[in-house]
């Protein structure tokens, strides 16, 4: 679950949002909850937008297993 909080306009002319996230694994009959924050920033190209920078942050005290990429 992903819940927008706030979505500016930097100096640059690139778009900021920044957002709060959930999401919950089943693995083995056990079940994690993993949560966090993270900012997009947007650049206009060719049409649309492109990712320019992505930052995660997991705010997690304890993560008991391997956390990859498609996790979060």
């Amino acid at each position: 679950m992903v819940n927008v909080a706030m979505v500016t306009e930097n100096t640059d002319g690139n778009i900021v949002v920044q957002s709060n996230w959930s999401t919950h694994s089943y693995r083995l009959t056990k079940a994690n909850c993993f949560f966090g924050q993270q900012t997009h920033t947007l650049r206009a190209a060719d049409g649309g937008l492109k990712i320019a920078k992505r930052k995660i942050i997991v705010a997690n005290d304890c993560i008991p297993n391997v956390l990859d990429f498609y996790s979060v």
